[in-house]
Order: C-alpha cells, then structure tokens, then sequence
C-alpha cells in the first residue's frame, strides 16, 4: 500500500486528478470512502467542475469566435482544446494563451478573431511604462528614445495587419493598418534613438515619418522615454 504523508503530496495528487480526469492509485488511501458517493464519484464532481471553469474561461475571453460560429461548434472546439492541453497553469491566462496558439495552428480562419480578443485582454491589462517621458521633458531633453507602449500588440495574419492599442483608458483595435506605419511598429517593439528613426525612414523610403510619429504618441500608440547611455541626440 502505498502511502502519503505530506499535505503538499496529497494536494499535487488531488490537483492531477482533477486536470487528468484519472484516479491515482495513491489517492485512493487518501481520500475517505463515504457512501453512497464513491471515490471515483466525488473526484468526478471536481474533475467537471474544473473543465466547466476551463471552458467558461475561454468562451469569456473569446467571445467573437462564438459570435461566427455555432453554439456547439464552439464547444466542440474547447472540448479538443482542454483534452490535447490539460491545465498546467494556476494563472487562467496563462492557459488561454495556449488556446491562442491552439486555435492559430489548427483553424487558421479563426486566427484574426481569436487575436482580436487576445489583444484586447493584453491592452486593457498592460501597464503603463514608468519611464514615458511627458511632453515638457521631452522638449527639454537632449536625448531620448522612441518606443511601442506596454499596451500596443501589432500582428500580420495574412494580408491583415492588426493593431490594439490603449487610448485614454479604452481599448482600440483596427485591421487596416499601412504597411509602412506596421513596419515601423514592429521596428519599434526596441526602443530606437532619433538617429535610428532617421536611418530607418531612409531605408524605408519613408518620407512622412516626423508627422507619423507624432500622431502615433497622440494616439499612445508609442511613447519617448530616456536614453539611459545618451545615444538618442535630437
């Protein structure tokens, strides 16, 4: 027989259980047999209850899937997601990240949807940069540089470029970003110096960058912080 003596075993036993749907020999010593409800039968009721949790999760964080799709394709789709990936994560987060990147490599269609919700979480949660200098020590500051904010996702999906972003506390997303604007955006997920944004329009054969950039920090889309080696001469 074997047997388990520490609370922390017997709670890594219980959390497997419940995300495997299994019955762990050892658990059976351990759980107190209490008819007319079985072992098997009251583990059940918080395997269930821990998918149901699961699935509520994702259908919360990915509503605009199930607004293209029928009711019960949508659950099928969870049902395979939470069996090809049982939770490892205590964060719900985490674990609907996994849903991303299940739904991107298995239902292509689906993918612009499923990151519309994604980023929207992102954004809405992001925090805001302690370093974003204000408009008056930009103007007085000799060097600083140039970045996408915490709360600002940019992705290509296909022909679509798709942008979120937080403005005044609300969340904004749109599909029909220029190329040139998301080649900048992606160039500035680094933090770039006035030199680099130079060379960058250059390479680019961008000629409006001044006015772009200043519509982007407007927009808090990007934001300037200080150089901390004073490599950003303006």
């Amino acid at each position: 027989m074997s047997k388990v003596h520490k609370l922390a075993e017997i709670q890594n036993l219980i959390q497997s259980s419940v995300k495997s749907r299994s019955l762990p020999q050892d658990l059976i010593y351990v759980v107190a047999e209490k008819p007319p409800i079985s072992i098997e039968q009251r583990l059940h009721i918080y395997q269930d209850a821990y998918a149901i949790r699961l699935k509520e999760s994702i259908r919360d964080d990915f509503p605009r899937i199930e607004n293209v799709l029928q009711c019960e394709h949508y659950n099928y789709i969870i049902d395979i997601f939470i069996k090809k990936n049982p939770s490892r994560h205590a964060n719900l987060a985490e674990y609907s990240e996994l849903f991303v990147n299940y739904i991107e490599q298995n239902y292509t269609e689906l993918t612009h949807l499923v990151y519309l919700d994604w980023f929207e979480i992102l954004s809405s949660r992001a925090q805001e940069p302690k370093d974003q200098l204000s408009v008056t020590k930009i103007q007085q500051a000799n060097y600083f540089m140039v970045k996408i904010k915490p709360s600002t996702f940019v992705k290509r999906i296909g022909l679509m470029n798709l942008l979120s972003y937080r403005q005044n506390g609300e969340v904004r997303q749109t599909s029909e970003v220029n190329v040139d604007i998301m080649s900048l955006l992606f160039y500035l997920k680094t933090a770039r110096s006035i030199d680099d944004l130079v060379k960058f329009s250059i390479k680019q054969n961008v000629n409006f960058l001044s006015q772009e950039l200043q519509k982007l920090i407007q927009n808090e889309i990007i934001y300037c912080c200080k150089s901390l080696q004073g490599a950003s001469y303006v």
